[in-house]
């Protein structure tokens, strides 16, 4: 399984129905939360225009800033 952490440069899932799918952004805030056995990270992203909006660790994939692009 992936850590994710605060700092981390991240892209949301391009098969997300959100307007971000596709965008970068860094972690400014994780919250783990666990039901039973199922484990979750909700992680909240702050993307270039300042905007935050929350998604699962498992909807994120960690890029290098070299990745990043434009």
């Amino acid at each position: 399984m992936k850590t994710l952490k605060i700092g981390d440069r991240v892209r949301v899932s391009e098969t997300l129905a959100s307007e971000y799918a596709g965008a970068n952004g860094v972690i400014v805030a994780i919250e783990e939360r666990q039901a039973g056995v199922i484990h979750l990270s909700e992680c909240e992203v702050e993307f270039r225009n300042g905007v935050r909006r929350h998604f699962l660790g498992f909807q994120l994939t960690r890029v290098s800033a070299a990745t990043e692009g434009p």
